[in-house]
């Protein structure tokens, strides 16, 4: 009873909480909620009540864009027909190789073993202390809550992952952002970035680059390590798809540059690089005098992941990596039967991807919003692709919509792309 009462006395003050419209009614408490869905947004402005928090952001508001980011990307898969092309959503069709379950079927009472015991060692090369996590996303914003002051600029490449912008809004820090120039490769204005990063606590970014696959070059990475040197500033870097990487490139941890060591924090996964993305196993990876706090945060927030689940990362982490290898060299093919195929539609422009599972096309010289232009190709055309809108700054992604490359194998890939043009010619006059 005592619990109950308590949670009653929760939901009382944050009823209190809630401001009149012009003297309505209150909202009820229990329906504080479920207040994230729209329609429940609508009915309580139809109601007259306000949906505003004193001193904070409005609900709706607050998560707007991010709903924005997403909403097609799950209509998408809700309304999908067995024969749709899905281009909208990052999860290869790849499983988990084979000795990861078998890893985890055999150390079922293993819960709570050792973290760093099991995979600090395997990332020595970074040269720091490990804490696991349930995946990079946690990693990421436990870091960002021990960094990031609301008010605090954070420095995001421009465009960038949307789950990493949306981080920095939940620590409260204020999106700063250096833009990728989409004529240069989707490569970073060095020159604009010392003035870009200026006054920022945390700069954060990642290679290769969500969501257009730049893999940042040696001179790209060294300005960062300039620029986050010059302020005293940490640097969040999210290797998390460090192995998938084409045409011989290679990631270049920004630990290793001079001086840069004791103030980066490097996060990373086994989701994307070995197809484990259910299992949430990730680290961040730093000094131990900036990692202390994180560490504190981990705990108050998830306290551990699954040992099951570490068992398996492990194993991935220290098996074959052939498997890995074999994906890679599948998605280069598959990129470049897209490449080639949405390069031939007129409209269409698009950046040879240097990594991950993402390629972006430019449909300004369609005229059309990206949402919109998503929405028709998926009811004409049964091609499911996903509008940039969110994944960068409020002027990014209307014009630019993303494709995943690793779903669908070669055949549908050209495929594809003959229905893309298809609906472009009926449509658009280029």
């Amino acid at each position: 009873m005592q619990r109950v009462e308590i949670a009653h006395q929760c939901m009382r003050l944050l009823s209190q909480g809630m401001q009149h419209i012009e003297d309505g009614p209150r909202l009820p408490a229990a329906n504080l909620l479920i207040l994230w869905s729209p329609a429940r947004i609508q009915m309580c402005r139809k109601e007259g009540y306000r949906t505003t928090f004193p001193g904070h952001l409005n609900l709706e508001q607050r998560f707007r864009q991010h709903r924005q980011a997403i909403v097609l990307c799950l209509k998408n898969r809700q309304t999908a027909q067995p024969g749709d092309m899905k281009f909208g959503v990052g999860l290869p069709k790849d499983q988990a190789h084979p000795h990861l379950l078998r890893q985890q079927l055999g150390v079922g009472a293993t819960i709570g073993f050792q973290e760093r015991h099991y995979i600090g060692p395997l990332l020595a090369d970074h040269g720091g202390e490990v804490l696991v996590t349930c995946g990079a996303g946690e990693a990421m914003l436990d870091v960002l809550l021990c960094y990031v002051n609301p008010g605090d600029r954070v420095l995001l490449t421009n465009p960038t992952y949307n789950g990493m912008a949306q981080r920095v809004r939940l620590a409260d820090g204020v999106q700063v952002f250096t833009d990728l120039v989409e004529e240069r490769g989707w490569h970073l204005d060095l020159a604009a970035l010392p003035t870009q990063a200026r006054g920022c606590k945390v700069l954060f970014v990642m290679s290769p680059v969500m969501p257009v696959g730049t893999v940042l070059s040696h001179a790209e990475t060294e300005a960062l390590a300039d620029a986050a040197r010059a302020n005293d500033t940490l640097l969040l870097f999210n290797a998390s798809l460090d192995k998938i990487v084409y045409d011989g490139r290679r990631v270049i941890s920004p630990a290793t540059l001079p001086g840069m060591r004791e103030r980066t924090i490097i996060v990373g996964s086994v989701s994307k690089n070995y197809n484990m993305m259910g299992w949430r196993i990730g680290w961040a990876v730093g000094p131990r005098e900036l990692l202390k706090p994180v560490h504190d945060v981990h705990i108050f927030n998830t306290i551990m992941p699954s040992g099951l689940a570490q068992a398996g990362a492990t194993a991935a982490l220290r098996g074959s990596q052939e498997g890995v290898a074999a994906s890679v060299a599948r998605y280069e093919r598959n990129r470049d039967v897209l490449v080639e195929g949405l390069s031939a539609i007129a409209g269409l422009r698009v950046v040879v991807p240097e990594g991950g599972y993402y390629c972006l096309a430019n449909i300004s010289a369609l005229g059309v919003p990206s949402t919109t232009f998503c929405q028709q190709l998926l009811a004409e055309e049964e091609v499911a692709i996903t509008p940039m809108v969110a994944w960068g700054s409020d002027t990014f992604g209307h014009q630019h919509v993303r494709f995943i490359f690793t779903n669908e194998p070669e055949e549908r890939l050209r495929e594809a792309a003959g229905r893309i043009a298809r609906f472009v010619q009926r449509h658009y006059a280029v």
